[in-house]
Parts: structure tokens; sequence; C-alpha cells
């Protein structure tokens, strides 16, 4: 973009556009704005939290932190779901001998990943363990039993911060906690298994004791096989069956290598060695980060219940959640009791992402109480326990916008909408609500009309001359590499010459580069206005002196 001088009328008038400076086509920003959001976005690109870290914390639930992002809030919340992305990267879901395990040794993930400089240092592997079993009994018939009792994958890490400059830079040591999404078949069993249940004691289930033993264990499995909560509780904490069982299942059989502890019990044993290990120190204080992506965001809230239900860290070990595309876990008293405990949630959304809006997506938190209409107290009467098993969120959101975003397809998919990719990229890009990406007006943007050529039917094709601009700008203040977004995807616009799908592919990650735009040229004349421009003026005369005389 070309620079204005102080001279030009636009330094006197602050609503003036930039003069044309790509190729003849105007650019639609301002100078003024421009260099206000280059400050901002290139300010402190991994500040120093010490200060104020329990606020970048959740101490006050991010208030004033949120619309506009700050910073340095931003690149934590990058950073945790960096950490996350390497749980996909990592995971075998191959048919082979380490299916279900991840590919690399603990001391060595973050340096596979990418990520040796965070500072943290991975400390346990945990492992998760379905229970196919835990199923509607029509979904029991249509896998069929011989499918296995149990399957146990590996599904996050837990890893400490250790290298003093990042300890010095947040100031606390941060213990984080890293659950993987859905990848596996019997993982989307659990997931699309909506009942919701009373944990009880699934918690508690002494898992010294052979699983084949444990009559409390039987009574328990059978319950939540049951569903039934007829004499529950109104007040009651309800949550979902297929992530309590994910969470606090344990594989009994003998060949197993790593299911024998559910992933509670590794989650706790953990914890409490890690808690022993630094409670002496006086440097720096203690502060516990989970984080997931999708199921993995469901797992991290339920961690957070339990750990701190339970009494498994101390109360003054700040626990905060940082989810991405996390479903609904629980009901309004599990919410309650999250919030009781001092846990802080924020959950980072996509507008239009179908996941965050499950369990329950008829009958949430915010759908008209019984009572207010025929349908609803017929419901009421039906259920007696229908605001018991209404789903609720926990925590603040930061809603994104696919749609905002220049660099997008228009027509991003249900799948490509939940892409953690795509989810780190509008982090990147975002500003403020009213700012949903970076130089992009929320209201400004809905009143410029689709460029004819962009979408013609599931093809892109080129970007309109406005659209191609506002990348070019736009990339001035990214910092996250663009091309990640077509990491296993095909998300990006094809002027951007980003590989689609490029590490599946096994191709070094490509560089993006914006196809030029032609010059802008004259509109063409039909041929009788040619001929009228181009006509002498005394020869015309002639012809209407012959014509008219």
């Amino acid at each position: 973009m070309q620079n204005v001088s102080a001279s030009t009328p636009m330094s006197n008038s602050p609503r003036t556009l930039l003069t044309p400076s790509f190729n003849g086509y105007p650019s639609p920003f301002r100078h003024d704005v421009l260099e206000s959001l280059e400050r901002i976005f290139r300010s402190s690109p991994n500040g120093q939290l010490s200060k104020r870290w329990r606020e970048y914390h959740g101490c006050n639930y991010w208030s004033g932190l949120l619309s506009p992002l700050d910073p340095d809030l931003k690149a934590e919340i990058v950073k945790y779901g960096d950490l996350v992305q390497a749980t996909y990267d990592a995971f075998d879901n191959k048919d082979s001998e380490t299916r279900g395990h991840c590919i690399y040794k603990e001391q060595e993930l973050l340096e596979k990943a990418g990520l040796s400089g965070t500072g943290y240092t991975v400390t346990k592997y945990i492992y998760a363990t379905s229970d196919i079993h835990l199923l509607p009994k029509w979904m029991e018939r249509s896998i069929g039993r011989s499918e296995g009792r149990h399957e146990t994958a590996w599904i996050g890490f837990i890893a400490v911060a250790t290298d003093a400059r990042e300890i010095a830079r947040l100031g606390r040591r941060d213990i984080v906690i890293v659950w993987r999404g859905t990848v596996t078949q019997c993982e989307w069993l659990e997931d699309v298994d909506g009942t919701m249940v009373q944990p009880g004691d699934s918690f508690m289930v002494d898992e010294s004791l052979p699983s084949t033993s444990s009559s409390q264990q039987q009574k328990q499995k059978q319950q939540l096989h049951d569903g039934s909560h007829h004499h529950l509780d109104c007040e009651a904490v309800g949550v979902e069956r297929g992530f309590l069982t994910l969470y606090t299942t344990r594989n009994g059989d003998a060949a197993s290598t790593h299911g024998h502890l559910s992933a509670c019990k590794q989650v706790r044993d953990e914890l409490k060695r890690l808690m022993n290990l630094y409670k002496d120190e006086k440097d720096s204080e203690l502060s516990i980060t989970i984080t997931g992506h999708s199921l993995g965001g469901a797992l991290a809230l339920m961690s957070a219940y339990d750990i701190t239900e339970h009494s498994v860290v101390e109360k003054d070990v700040p626990v905060s959640v940082i989810s991405f595309a996390a479903p609904r876990v629980g009901n309004a008293a599990f919410k309650a009791r999250l919030e009781q405990a001092g846990v802080k949630v924020l959950r980072v959304v996509n507008t239009n992402d179908m996941v965050p809006k499950v369990p329950g997506i008829l009958v949430h938190e915010e759908s008209p109480l019984p009572g207010s209409s025929p349908s609803t107290q017929a419901l009421a009467r039906h259920d007696r326990h229908y605001s018991w098993s209404t789903y609720v969120h926990a925590g603040v959101e930061l809603r994104l916008n696919n749609y905002f975003s220049p660099f997008l397809k228009k027509n991003v998919n249900m799948v490509g909408s939940h892409n953690l990719q795509l989810y780190l990229h509008l982090v990147d890009g975002y500003r403020s609500s009213s700012m949903p990406f970076v130089c992009v007006s929320a209201e400004r943007h809905r009143q410029i009309k689709p460029f004819p050529s962009q979408i013609i039917g599931n093809k892109q094709h080129e970007c309109s001359p406005h659209t191609r601009e506002k990348i070019r700008v736009c990339m001035r203040f990214m910092k996250r590499d663009i091309a990640l977004v077509n990491k296993e995807s095909a998300l990006l616009v094809d002027d951007l010459h980003v590989e689609n799908n490029w590490h599946e592919k096994h191709i070094p990650k490509p560089s993006p580069r914006l196809s030029p735009l032609p010059p802008k040229k004259e509109p063409q004349r039909n041929h009788f206005n040619n001929f009228m421009r181009y006509l002498p003026q005394s020869h015309f005369e002639d012809i209407s002196h012959s014509i008219f005389v």
C-alpha cells in the first residue's frame, strides 16, 4: 500500500479513504486505522504477564480483555491451542501395531510438534478407555458385541512450565492438562450418547481392585447403562453419560497396556505428584490450566470439576479452562458447582460450528421454561426432571465467525467450521465484537454483496478485487502462518496458492502468495458508442444536414 504524506487531504479529513493503490483498484482502508491496528497487533507478541497473570488466568472472568481482545491474552490462547493441535498431529490412528498411541515419546513430543520454545516439559501421557456397553441398547445392537468391551487410546498429556524465562514471563509455574478431540470410532459413539446422569460415585471407584471383582464398579456401570435417575434430587449435578464414561472407565483386559487406570485416576495421581514436587517453591506460584478441543473441551470441564470437587489441588491454586469448540457437558447444578469451586472457563466458539450447540440442541439454557406455552407444559408433565436434565454452557464465551475472514472460502462446511486450525486462525485475526477480523467491520461486511464469480457450485474461484486487496492488507497483521489452515483441510481461497491437505500429502509447508490483479481496464463500449466517439464533429454535421434537409 502506498504511503500517504501529511500534506495530502486525508491528513485533515479522517474519513477520507485512501487513494487507489493496488493496480488501479481503490483501497477500502483508512491509513490512520491501519496504523492503529498495526500498533495493536504487533505490540507485545509474547508480553510479560507476571504483574497481571491472575487477570490473564481468568480471576475476573477475563473482564476487559476480550473485546477488544488483549494481544497478550490472544497469544496465550493460541499457545494452548497449539498444544492441543500437537495431540492430533502425534496420534496414530492408522492400522498398525501402534494404533491408538502417540507416535512420539514424552520427552520428544513438543520438539517434534515444533513447540520446544513454549518452555513446557511433558511429564505424563493420559489414556482414556471407551466402554461401548454403556451405550443405548439400540446402538449396541447396531455395532454388535463382537466389537469388544473396551478400547483404550492416548488422549492427551500433562506438562509443566520448566524454563526459567517462561516462568518469569508467566509470573508462575503453570501446569497444563491437554485433551485431544474425537478421533476413534468408539469415541464418536461416546459423543452421541447424550443421556444425562448423576456422577454419583463414578469418581470414587477403588481402582486397586480387579474390575471383574468389584461389585461396586459393576453396580455403577449398570446404573449408567440404564440411564436411570428417577430418584435423583433435582438440585443434583448432572453430566453427559458418554463424557463421564470416557473419563472414569478403566480397561480390565489383561492385554491392555495403558488402560488399567482410568483417565480420572491418571490425572489425579500426576497432579498430586507435581503439587508435592513444587509446593515448597517460594519464588513462583502454581496455576493449573486445562485445555482441549471438541471432546477434549468436554473432558477439560470434567477434569476441572473432578480435581476441585474432590480436593485434588489446594484451594489457593487457581484452575482455569480454555476450550475450543467444546460441547455442553452438564446441567445448571454442574455449572454452579464449577463457579463455587472457583474454576474459570473461557470457551472459544465459532458461530457456524454445530458442536458447541450440542447436546441439548433443542432444549438448553436459552430454551423457554416449562409453563410458558402448552407444548412446554406437556413436556414438563412428561418429564418431571425437565430443568435438571437441561444442558447449559459454563463460563464466558469468545465468539468467532469464519464468515468474516477474507482468507477463507465462503462455502465452509460443517466439518471445516469445526477445524482447530481454523479456530486458531480466527483467534489470530480477531479484534473485537464489532471487528470480528482485523480490518473487517462486521456491519460493513454484511452490506457487501458477494463477487459473482467467487462461488460457483461447490468450487471456489477467483476473489473479487475488493477481497484480494483486503487479504493483502490483512497479511500485515497476521502473526500466525496462514498456510496452517490448510494443514489438513482445503479452507483457504485458491488465490493464496496453498496446497490443500499438505500435511497428509507429506509435502513441506507452502508459503501463501496472493495472485496479482490485472491492471484495471476501461469499460468497453459498444460499436455504436465507439463510432459516435471517434466520428469528427464536421462529418456528424454533414450527415445530419443530408438527413434532415
